[in-house]
């Protein structure tokens, strides 16, 4: 089913649709309520409320409310799509995860250059690793965000086609000054294990128990409602629109947290980086196309909340390295611009 909740993977979609309708190019945008395939598990209870969900909410799985879609965009909602009957001559067919790709194996010998797979993550974070990897292995052109994943990817045998992602300076951009920022720390709360907001929130406390003398505030962002008591002030914004995040979360930070396990890029270390935070990350995958360990962000191994807190401790106490890592990061994630991986993106799907 349709998910109209905010992400950055959507994000990406979304924004590369308007820019290709923007091009001149009929541009649809199709969501499939049961991309089924041969190796997916079955539940028939399950897929009779799928059904019935589906065809009486029908008209709201074509609603985005979120994000802006250009007017020229036609946005569909079907069950299923049989491309040996559905599809136009000449139409380009981008499947964005392993379930639709699989979905239109399922009716194809051999795929032609018109089909594309455009992978965001390792999706074994969200289901069964063999049958990801089995669609990881189909005959289609694949499309990837990071040199991290593309270097997985290729281990199954493909040759992907590597667009890095962008920071939307649109939208995200510097106003506050780096050196004037007082001690506030922001992170995502996200309900995704993978995510590991819990190993943020760990490194919090023990920052505030190895130095209760140390002031600091926190501000955190997310879809789901958040109310724990932390024992130190928190500030949450669930749902925040662009603006909200640029000017009242990643402005007012001094540093930015990311622990999560497993990031196909890192959109939100990248937007905090172009407004101006430092950045203390876990090594997550695609966080190495745009940070350098003690050169643009701080690096720290996966699951050590007690070196992450160090790390922060080391930074609000270190004013000057702070914001030398601040702004080189923001500079250096400045060269990610939105028109450049956008007309690669319109080159490939021309290309091939």
């Amino acid at each position: 089913m349709h998910d109209n909740t905010p992400s950055g993977g959507r994000n990406v979609v979304y924004d590369y649709a308007n820019f290709l309708a923007e091009a001149g190019h009929q541009v649809s945008i199709t969501f499939l309520a049961d991309a089924s395939y041969r190796s997916r598990k079955h539940n028939i209870a399950s897929t009779i409320f799928h059904v019935w969900t589906f065809f009486t909410q029908r008209r709201r799985q074509k609603t985005i409310t979120w994000h802006k879609i250009d007017s020229r965009i036609i946005i569909k909602a079907k069950f299923s799509y049989n491309p040996l009957t559905q599809k136009q001559s000449g139409e380009k067919i981008i499947a964005f995860d392993y379930g639709i790709a699989l979905h239109l194996a399922q009716f194809m010998k051999k795929f032609s250059n018109d089909y594309f797979y455009f992978i965001q993550a390792d999706e074994k974070i969200y289901y069964d690793e063999s049958i990801v990897r089995s669609a990881w292995k189909l005959p289609i052109q694949k499309i990837t965000i990071s040199k991290y994943l593309k270097e997985k990817l290729d281990s199954f045998g493909n040759k992907t086609i590597l667009i890095q992602n962008y920071v939307d300076s649109q939208n995200f951009y510097l106003i506050n000054s780096l050196a004037e920022r007082g001690p506030v720390i922001s992170l995502l709360n996200h309900t995704a294990a993978y995510k590991n907001t819990k190993l943020g929130i760990q490194a919090l406390k023990l920052v505030k128990k190895k130095r209760p003398d140390l002031k600091f505030r926190v501000i955190m962002f997310g879809n789901p409602p958040f109310d724990e008591n932390l024992g130190f002030p928190v500030s949450y914004f669930q749902r925040a629109s662009s603006r909200t995040l640029c000017e009242r979360v990643y402005n007012q930070s001094a540093i930015f947290l990311s622990t999560s396990e497993n990031e196909g890029w890192g959109l939100t270390a990248m937007e905090a980086m172009a407004c101006g935070a430092a950045l203390i990350s876990t090594l997550n995958g695609g966080i190495l196309d745009f940070t350098r360990d003690k050169v643009s962000a701080v690096l720290v191994p996966l699951g050590n909340a007690d070196l992450i807190a160090d790390q922060i401790i080391h930074l609000l106490q270190d004013k000057d390295l702070r914001v030398k890592i601040a702004r080189t990061g923001y500079e250096t994630v400045r060269k990610f611009t939105f028109k450049n991986s956008a007309l690669k993106f319109e080159k490939t799907l021309r290309n091939q």
